[in-house]
This record gives C-alpha cells, sequence and structure tokens, in this order.
C-alpha cells in the first residue's frame, strides 16, 4: 500500500493503527529504519489498556541520547501500510518533545517486506 508525505518533513510519517485490551486507535508514527524496534510512547499505551509499569520484559536500548532499559509490551496487533502484524512485541519508551508522532515504526515491522521510499514524488510503499 502506497501513502504519501511531503518529502521537506524532518521525517517520514506512516498512520499506524494500534489495538490494545481496551481501545483501537489511529495515529502518526515516523518511519524509522534506524530503530530495531517499534517504539510507542507510554501514554498511548496505557490509552490503549496496557500496563506500562515496570514490568518484568525489560531490555536495554542505545538511543541517540545514551543507553536506557525500557519495557517491551506485546500488543495486540499493529497495522500500517497495508499490513497487520499480531502480537508485535513495542518498546514503551517516551520520545523527545519535539517529536510530535505516537511513536517510531521500526525494522522489526519491515523485516522480510519490500520498502520504497520515493523523496521525488512523496511516497512510500510496503510490500
Amino acid at each position: 500500500m502506497t501513502e504519501r508525505f511531503d518529502p521537506s518533513w524532518p521525517y517520514v510519517p506512516v498512520r499506524v493503527r494500534l489495538s490494545g485490551p481496551l481501545a483501537e486507535t489511529t495515529r502518526v508514527f515516523a518511519l524509522d529504519t534506524g530503530a530495531t524496534w517499534t517504539v510507542v510512547r507510554p501514554g498511548l499505551l496505557r490509552f490503549l489498556g496496557y500496563d506500562v509499569a515496570e514490568g518484568r520484559d525489560r531490555i536495554n536500548i542505545v538511543t541517540a541520547s545514551g543507553a536506557t532499559t525500557v519495557q517491551r509490551i506485546e500488543v495486540t496487533s499493529v497495522d500500517a501500510l497495508g499490513k497487520r502484524i499480531s502480537g508485535l512485541p513495542v518498546l514503551c519508551h517516551q520520545l523527545p518533545a519535539p517529536i510530535r508522532v505516537g511513536g517510531l515504526l521500526g525494522l522489526d515491522f519491515l523485516r522480510g517486506r519490500r520498502l520504497e521510499i520515493d523523496f521525488t514524488r512523496g511516497t512510500v510503499d510496503l510490500r
């Protein structure tokens, strides 16, 4: 499925639909081919019905801000660019304030597929 975006933006925006035990919502995420994992803001995970308190499934990650430990939460489903993954483990992590997206769509969602980003046309396609 192909989505259009403004190539002058500082990131590639992608509409992502998240499902949880209490709610579903669609938010704009930044497509991030440098992120190993998909990242979701804690407030959004709480809205969906997930417990974001410090749990057992915590992993160490390295971000642009440095190393940190975050909780990994398996979400019911993630839909983006015409694809769906059920039971995708995502990282619960607060993004810096200037980044106004629900999260980062990472390589874990993109692997095994063909991704094409065309900055001349302002399109992103995942097959």
